[in-house]
Formats: C-alpha cells, structure tokens, sequence
C-alpha cells in the first residue's frame, strides 16, 4: 500500500514539473473583427502549446458595443487566471503582440427582403385561421429597410398582435441570441381580401325592394371584414334597403331588412280566438307590421284599438 501512494506522489510531482517546466506561446493580431458575440483567444491569435486556451474567452460583445481595445496585459491575465480556475501549475506564457488589440465587432442586418419572406410564409401557413377561408393577397410590408443584429445566425419568433382587421395585420418579430430576447420590432402586413360576395348593380336608394336587376355575385375585394356580408341572392332579393347603397358595394346584413308583412293603412284580415270559437273580421292596420311582432289595428266597425300578432302578409292574430 506504501509503495502505491509513494507511486502516486511522484507521478503528480513529475506532472507538476511537467507543468511548471512547460510552455505557451501565443501571438495575438493588432486587429481582428469577431463574427459573433463571444470572442475567444482563437479569434484574436493563434495558440502554441495548450489547445485547450483556444476556447478561453477574452470578452463579450453587448448590444450596444461595437469594439473593444484590449492590451497585452489583459490578455496575459485572463490566460492566468485560466490556470488559477483549473488549479493548474501556469506554464510559461509568452505573448508575442504589440500593447493593443483593436477587436471589431462583425456587423449583421436583418433585411426587409427576409422579414418579408418571413411573414409571406406565416401568412401562407395561417391562411385559413386569419382569412376565414378567403382569397388574399399581400399589397404591402412595411418594415424598416435594416435591423441591426448581434450574429448571423439569430432566431426569429413571429407573433401576429391582432386579427381584428385582416387588411392591416400588426406583426411582433422577437430576435433572440442564445436564448435571450434582444430586440423587438413591429411590422405591418397590408393585405387586400377577396370573396364572392352579392353586391350592388347600380346605385339603390332608401327603402327599395331588392330585385334581380338590382344585385348579383360578383369576386370583390373586403375593405372591412366587420359586416355579416352576403353570399347568396337569395338572401338578399325581397329585402327592403335601409340605407344608400353605392353600385359595386357589398351587401351586409345591417343595409337591409325584412318587408313588412302588414303595411300602415292596409285593411287586414283579423283572425280572433278564444275558448273554441275562431271570429273573423276586417280591421285597419294603424302602423307597419313584421311577422310574429305586435300592432295595433283598428275595427272598423266598433271603433276600437287593440293591439294583434302578424302571422302572415295581411294577416293578424288576436287573443280574447
């Protein structure tokens, strides 16, 4: 047992000779620019002696900073202190450079070109959630024409803010380098919607009665998507307009409404029942009527009011 930690003491005094007798030689550039964030001894000079040193880091980049000048010095120690962290004997260190080491910061842009691609593609990929299955088409991206970026290789998240209006989409783009967020920029996606919609022919005025010569399915552009808008004639013919409806503009359901069924003055069929026995007379109709809504008609031959439900055209119900 002896013998085999005596073994063990002269190889760990034999390495720490090693260690002490050993040497590293590194030459550092006057200047040099970093592709990334991060710049290690290798990217500045070139180390003889210990590979290990190539990945030692000299110093980071934050966002705002655009170059560094170092001295010899200050590289010497963080080789140092690399030694010190490893509890290792340092070896001799040689630094062949002049007294400053200008390092550049390498500079990246993200395009306009890429953030376009990139939000043509969420688009594309989110098609029927945010166009509800209709045809679009992108008239505009405004974004700026150059964002700064750390590195090359940085990720990009895409968050879409509102699909409230699908005109004019607001986009969130996240950049994130190394898993921390670095900058946040908005962009504007303009969009033009397209759908089979019925639309006006000509011009229709106030409280008109749609007919075929007034309406047809036509593919037009959405300037809203806010209005419950029609697809099919038959929807919309017999509905009586209630507002000026311009020629070529879509027809939602807030523009017309149903004809009424009993017109004010009308002379109506009154249908009167009550404990079995059904009375039937004619009455005036005191103001328009609507189906299963009440008005107030007048007997003709009494004299009296009462108020009736609209069951059909010309026709109401009384309960007695």
């Amino acid at each position: 047992m002896k013998k085999f930690f005596l073994l063990i003491f002269l190889l760990f005094f034999a390495a720490s000779v090693y260690s002490a007798n050993k040497e590293v030689i590194v030459k550092l550039k006057d200047k040099t620019v970093s592709p990334t964030t991060i710049v290690k001894l290798k990217n500045i000079g070139m180390v003889i002696g210990d590979k290990r040193l190539e990945n030692l880091i000299i110093v980071k980049f934050n966002e705002g900073r655009e170059s560094f000048l170092l001295n010899k010095q200050f590289v010497y120690n963080k080789i140092l202190n690399f030694y010190i962290s490893k509890k290792e004997n340092p070896p001799k260190i040689v630094l062949i450079s002049h007294n400053a080491i200008k390092i550049l910061r390498k500079t990246y842009f993200l395009t306009s070109e890429t953030i376009q691609s990139l939000i043509k593609k969420f688009l594309k990929t989110n098609k029927e959630k945010i166009f509800k299955h209709k045809e679009y088409k992108i008239i505009k991206i405004i974004s700026p024409e150059k964002i700064r970026i750390p590195e090359k290789n940085i990720d990009i998240r895409i968050s879409l803010l509102s699909e409230k209006n699908c005109q004019r989409l607001p986009f969130l783009l996240t950049l994130i380098n190394h898993q921390k967020v670095v900058k946040e920029v908005r962009v504007l996606a303009i969009t033009e919607v397209k759908g089979k919609y019925v639309v006006a022919k000509r011009r229709i005025f106030l409280r008109k009665i749609l007919t075929p010569d007034d309406v047809e399915v036509k593919d037009v552009p959405l300037t809203s998507m806010k209005g419950n808008y029609f697809t099919s004639l038959k929807d919309v013919l017999g509905k009586i307009t209630t507002r000026y409806i311009r020629a070529g503009e879509p027809i939602s359901s807030d523009m017309i409404k149903e004809p009424p069924m009993v017109k004010r003055g009308e002379i109506v069929d009154v249908i009167a029942k009550g404990e079995g026995i059904v009375i039937t007379t004619k009455a005036k109709a005191l103001e328009n009527g609507y189906f299963n809504k009440n008005i107030r008609v007048l007997n003709m031959s009494s004299g009296k009011v009462f108020d009736g439900t609209v069951v059909g055209y010309g026709k109401v119900r009384v309960i007695f």
